[in-house]
């Protein structure tokens, strides 16, 4: 609930030129690193036990960091990338909103500005949203990247956001 409510104030309170929740993978990731110290933690503090156990042990950490990267976080995650569309898309109009105050005019130039505002939204957007992914859910070194990395890409809301600008200011 706090990382939502820091996504929310973020975006709400956030200047146009500030990306909203910068910091969003940073707070994922010590989520989930809290979440797996738990468990070694409870290992630890057992004592001395046998393999199976540890084994045991081993792999309900790595089905609870699935199940809280799967579902709270996902989401979460899901909502910030909506928030880096909404961003970059206004970013984007201010920008064609500038290039009509500065009287471009014609066509061409027109077009080469749109192209460009779409280049800087667009470059801004991937490097946001890929700095976004938790750690352990980055393919292809993180521990949950085979069951992860899939859920946590971001080309739907890149799609979304180049569609958005296609049809903005047309």
């Amino acid at each position: 609930l706090e990382i939502e409510n820091e996504m929310d104030r973020s975006f709400l309170e956030g200047t146009d030129g500030e990306v909203p929740m910068s910091d969003f993978r940073r707070d994922a990731d010590a989520i989930l690193d809290a979440v797996s110290k738990s468990f070694s933690d409870l290992i630890d503090e057992a004592g001395p036990v046998m393999k199976a156990d540890q084994d045991w042990a081993e792999s309900q950490r790595i089905v609870t960091l699935r199940h809280v990267a799967g579902d709270g976080l996902l989401r979460l995650f899901r909502l910030h990338l909506q928030n880096l569309r909404d961003h970059f898309g206004r970013q984007f109009e201010k920008i064609l909103d500038d290039s009509i105050a500065a009287g471009i005019a014609d066509e061409g130039e027109w077009e080469k500005a749109r192209r460009d505002a779409a280049k800087i939204a667009e470059e801004g957007f991937v490097k946001a949203a890929f700095s976004s992914i938790p750690q352990m859910c980055r393919y292809p070194d993180g521990e949950l990247s085979e069951t992860m990395a899939v859920m946590y890409g971001c080309t739907d809301a890149l799609r979304g956001l180049l569609e958005d600008m296609f049809y903005a200011k047309s």
